[in-house]
This record gives structure tokens, C-alpha cells and sequence, in this order.
């Protein structure tokens, strides 16, 4: 599967090193510094419990055009970012499937109607952490697993 994920913090990171480490073709769009430090060390990721370091190359995007191909996009921004980044989704119509692993009090209505119902996924990210130059080190939430759902079987 190609997946691009939208977003190089703790959770895109995290996201995109286990996406390949699966077997998948994965790419990660950064910007500014970040994508520096992606570009030179790699996705560096450390379990802050048992200490466990690992180094992911996943292929690197600066943007997203209207004619790149995925199967599917995780968006991994914050919600304060959606507005600046919703062009790009809406103008991108070979991408079937838009996973937002975010935290949205107002719900997902407005993603919907701008993306379409049979595009949109929503999901909560099982995983919290910290980017300490370019490491992220960051910490399962074993009573928050990772959760997708349907938008329809989600609060509006």
C-alpha cells in the first residue's frame, strides 16, 4: 500500500516509521526544519520505556500536488493547520482514502462536506511523545489503543 503521511511530529513520525517497518511504501511530507533533519538523520524513534532507538528512511514530499498517487493519506496536523492544508486534500482526487488522526472537538462534519463521506476516516492516534531535535521519543497508551472509525459512526 502507498501511504503518504501529512505531517512530520510526534505522531506522523511515529505513524510513518511503523507503516514501513510493516511493509508498506511509505512517504512523509515535511517542511522547514524538520524536513532538514528528516532528509539528513532519518525518522529517529525512542521508546521512553524501554529505551529501544530505531532509524526510518521513508521516501520525503515537500508538498502535495493534485496528480500524486496514494492509497491512502494519514493527516497527522493539528487542528489549527487543517484550513491552510484542506486545498491540497480537496484537489487531490486520486487519493480514496484521508485517515485525520486528530483530536477535534467540533467534530468532522466540515471534512466531510469539503472531502466527501466516502474519502474521510477518523482516527485517534494510541501514542503520545515529544520532539527533542530529531528524535521523537514517545510512549504507547495502553488504555487508548489507535482507534479508526467511520465518519457516519462518529459524533458530529
Amino acid at each position: 500500500m502507498r501511504v503518504l503521511v501529512f505531517g512530520a511530529g510526534v505522531i506522523g513520525t511515529l505513524y510513518a516509521a511503523r507503516f514501513q517497518e510493516a511493509g508498506h511504501r511509505v512517504t512523509i511530507l515535511a517542511r522547514s526544519s524538520r524536513l532538514a533533519d528528516i532528509r539528513h538523520f532519518g525518522l529517529v524513534l525512542e521508546d521512553v520505556v524501554s529505551g529501544a532507538r530505531s532509524i526510518t528512511r521513508p521516501d520525503i514530499a515537500e508538498r502535495l500536488s493534485a496528480e500524486d498517487v496514494y492509497d491512502m493519506v494519514l493527516i497527522c496536523v493539528r487542528r489549527d493547520q487543517l484550513d491552510r492544508i484542506l486545498p491540497d486534500l480537496v484537489a487531490s482526487r486520486n487519493i480514496p482514502t484521508l485517515v485525520f488522526m486528530l483530536n477535534n472537538p467540533m467534530g468532522s462534519a466540515g471534512l466531510v462536506k469539503a472531502l466527501g463521506a466516502d474519502r474521510v476516516v477518523s482516527g485517534f492516534p494510541g501514542a503520545g511523545g515529544t520532539l527533542e531535535g530529531h528524535v521523537v521519543r514517545y510512549a504507547l497508551i495502553a488504555q487508548q489503543p489507535t482507534t479508526i472509525g467511520e465518519t457516519e459512526l462518529l459524533p458530529m
